[in-house]
């Protein structure tokens, strides 16, 4: 399955959330991988806790689980393994399940020295543990019962948004087509991999491997035909002079845009506009 998203605009609404409510918020693809969070960063108590790999494999089971569980009743407030307050809902799109919003991680507004007991036992924390951890887990965010629920509900209130708005979207084309097009819109940026990656949200192996076997190029080599497809039509349409053909299809080097586009049409720029400027070839179409 393949993953559409607007990460600007998805983040944006989560900043939103984020700014009003002062509560992370994430939203996971339908295999709990995460496609934005606001902040980036997690709270400095989790940080530390998972840097044990033991820890940090209970914690992603542990969401795991919610995503399941919610599911069924769209809405699952819980505590996390480490005693922690979470919340996660479901996003569907016209009976299909495009993802997950979460929130977390906070306590509630019972006595903090209880709740940090509960925490010591959980994770079987040893003295000095507890000496280094106290601190970050008593900077937690300490929130009442009834602003846990609301925020909760706002949360959920985000996963129609997010389908309304078209934010995360289940793609019906291939990668393939989706990179092409990608590409084509964005041919004066810094086009790479992690650019590519970044905007399709899949990992560089997939999207090479996907790419090479509907296309049978390397994603490099996607980018470099894209742009001279792009410069054969501008010459052949236009009266950009060569200089500007180059930088509105992406080449910063004017040099290598020429040697690239010889080594690809066997002429220089100048001399295929002279060539094919008033004929009807379909290889340039």
């Amino acid at each position: 399955m393949d993953m559409i998203f607007q990460r600007e605009k998805l983040k944006n609404l989560l900043h939103c959330f984020h700014t009003m409510t002062g509560i992370r918020i994430g939203v996971t693809d339908p295999y709990f991988r995460m496609i934005c969070v606001v902040p980036d960063a997690p709270h400095p108590f989790c940080q530390k806790i998972r840097r044990d790999p033991a820890v940090d494999a209970l914690c992603q089971q542990c969401d795991r689980h919610a995503f399941h569980k919610c599911r069924g009743s769209r809405l699952e407030i819980y505590r996390c393994h480490a005693g922690l307050i979470e919340a996660a809902s479901p996003i569907y799109g016209e009976g299909s399940l495009l993802g997950y919003l979460m929130i977390g991680q906070f306590l509630d507004d019972t006595d903090t020295m209880a709740q940090w007991e509960n925490t010591c036992r959980a994770l079987s924390l040893q003295e000095e543990e507890k000496q280094e951890l106290f601190s970050d887990f008593s900077s937690l965010a300490h929130l009442s019962p009834t602003y846990i629920r609301s925020a909760a509900e706002i949360m959920k209130a985000c996963t129609h948004a997010i389908y309304l708005e078209n934010l995360l979207a289940i793609h019906q084309g291939t990668l393939g087509s989706r990179t092409i097009e990608l590409i084509d819109n964005h041919l004066t940026e810094n086009l790479d991999i992690s650019f590519l990656c970044h905007h399709l949200g899949v990992g560089k192996t997939t999207l090479c491997a996907k790419v090479r076997d509907e296309l049978h190029v390397s994603p490099g080599e996607l980018i470099r035909s894209r742009r001279l497809s792009a410069a054969r039509k501008l010459l052949l349409s236009g009266n950009l002079s060569v200089t500007q053909v180059a930088e509105q299809c992406g080449f910063s080097d004017y040099n290598y845009f020429i040697r690239l586009f010889r080594q690809d049409c066997g002429l220089t720029p100048l001399a295929f506009r002279k060539q094919y400027r008033h004929t009807e070839d379909p290889r340039f179409e």
